[in-house]
């Protein structure tokens, strides 16, 4: 009979995410280890209330340049477009504008709902899509920005400077960490347990 070590015997295991923590700790218990759950990630919650308008005048109003930053981001404001009886307008617009992709999740997204991007980064930062979106006049342009989180003030900053209206929409919102989680698991870590 065969006998399978267990790499993580003994182990004690940080898991930080904040999704799938159930099925990580079932990974690493199989391996012998133990599952710390100390979620840093933070939440990210849906800013309907605050999108639906944004998105309502933009999809009305057209624009011509369409910039998606996360692959979650952009599935929202596919969502938030489907809950206004929106969507087929939304992509109608996107089909007519050009897009530009930040990431492979992203790019992704598009994928599935048949966009194929203009322009998209080589290495799925910001500054990378930025440096892809250099040579191309956005004077005049309306350029709809999926922020993801946070503003992405070296984006926006690229894109007023190259005299674009932008109408920025941030989709979902980060709630960072509880600061008791991240002091109980910087006190274990002291005590070496």
């Amino acid at each position: 009979m065969i006998s399978l070590k267990k790499g993580l015997s003994g182990k004690k295991i940080v898991l930080a995410a904040s999704r799938k923590t159930e099925e990580m700790s079932v990974l690493v218990e199989k391996q012998g280890g133990i599952p710390l759950v100390r979620s840093l990630q933070g939440t990210v919650f849906q800013a309907d209330g605050e999108v639906k308008p944004i998105l309502k005048e933009t999809i009305q109003n057209g624009f011509d340049w369409a910039i998606f930053t996360t692959g979650i981001g952009t599935q929202a404001l596919i969502n938030i477009a489907e809950e206004l009886s929106l969507k087929e307008d939304f992509l109608t617009q996107l089909n007519k504008a050009n897009v530009a992709a930040r990431g492979y999740k992203t790019f992704a997204v598009l994928s599935k709902l048949g966009l194929k991007p203009d322009v998209k980064d080589e290495d799925g930062t910001v500054a990378g899509l930025i440096e892809q979106l250099k040579g191309i006049s956005f004077a005049g342009k309306r350029v709809l920005v999926q922020l993801h989180g946070e503003n992405v003030p070296s984006l926006i900053a690229f894109l007023q400077k190259g005299g674009a209206t932008v109408i920025e929409v941030l989709p979902y919102q980060h709630v960072p960490p509880e600061k008791k989680t991240m002091d109980q698991l910087i006190a274990e870590l002291k005590q070496g347990r």
